[in-house]
């Protein structure tokens, strides 16, 4: 289908991921979602405090991405329940 067949058919023309359902649950291609690139985004996962006595369940991430070579790593920094990071 071209891009501007695709939102009658309810597709997103500019979506790069997958969404699918599996035996009724619904499940995403992270692998080809990627974050966008020097942007943060805050989080809350119930698994952060497995991490340690002091960590909540409150962090933020960021892609950073270097110009040469566009290589990548992801940064988190998480919100510990004493008030420091």
């Amino acid at each position: 289908l071209s891009a501007d067949m695709l939102p009658y058919v309810h597709e997103e023309p500019t979506e790069q991921g997958g969404y699918f359902i599996v035996n009724g649950a619904e499940r995403i291609m992270r692998l080809l979602i990627q974050p966008r690139r020097n942007h943060i985004v805050g989080l809350i996962r119930p698994s952060f405090t497995n991490r340690g006595p002091h960590f909540s369940h409150f962090a933020t991430q960021m892609r950073c991405v270097k110009r040469e070579g566009q290589t990548s790593h992801t940064v988190t920094a998480h919100y510990l329940k004493n008030g420091s990071c």
